[in-house]
């Protein structure tokens, strides 16, 4: 046996939009020995622990931190596993393509009129439709370079209304992300989860406070922040 042994790379997203699962498929056994997190390129999220074994399925798996709307990509890095004939194995990768409402935010165009702009992200280039509570649909924005999207809406929307942005997914399938208003985000604080000396310091006032910012759909809701 001398033939290298491929492998199937699956991302599926979970209920919970922070988190997803990469399955491997391998055609044959593998050493166990020789396949770890440390053979895997992942962007746009990261692993959480060691892939582990399911005598059930036959499959290997880890879990993913992902960031909505930011597109992940897992890739087994070729020659980094190998059979147990001691074959090294060949690559793979998948990626999952998401779409997220980040932002709904009240303003003032140009002209005076009251709008209500809508940001969010996903895969740099798709369109998204936004759909609204009435059942209309915005006319479709493409994201930039940065998977950043925005879009306007003239229609007043209130605290229990539901807002949908939709977009396609890596296999061409309809993906999308609902909520309900009010709908507040709270700005990154710390991109790695950790908050170092530097940014502590940067997000402390005079009065030893933590200075927490974002934004809120409704203005003149009350904000807790537990």
């Amino acid at each position: 046996d001398t033939i290298a042994p491929p492998v199937t790379v699956d991302i599926i997203a979970q209920a919970t939009d922070s988190k997803a699962t990469a399955t491997f498929e391998f055609s044959e056994n593998i050493d166990p020995a020789s396949f770890s997190s440390a053979d895997l390129k992942v962007t746009g999220g990261q692993v959480v622990g060691q892939p582990t074994y399911n005598e059930t399925t036959g499959l290997w798996s880890v879990e993913l931190k992902v960031e909505p709307g930011q597109t992940v990509t897992v890739e087994v890095l070729p020659e980094s596993y190998t059979d147990e004939a001691g074959n090294k194995g060949a690559g793979d990768s998948d990626r999952l393509i998401t779409v997220n409402i980040d932002s709904v935010t009240p303003n003032t165009a140009e002209n005076g009129t009251h709008v209500t702009v809508i940001t969010g992200k996903t895969e740099p280039g798709h369109d998204v439709v936004v759909t609204l509570p009435d059942g209309t649909t915005l006319p479709p924005v493409k994201a930039g370079p940065d998977g950043t999207w925005t879009t306007t809406t003239e229609l007043p929307l209130k605290d229990g209304d539901n807002l949908s942005a939709s977009t396609t997914d890596q296999d061409g399938n309809p993906t999308q992300d609902t909520v309900s208003l009010p709908l507040i985000s709270i700005n990154v604080i710390a991109g790695d989860d950790v908050i170092n000396e530097e940014e502590m310091t940067e997000l402390t006032d005079e009065d030893d406070h933590f200075i927490i910012t974002g934004t809120i759909s409704n203005p003149n809701a009350a904000i807790t922040v537990d």
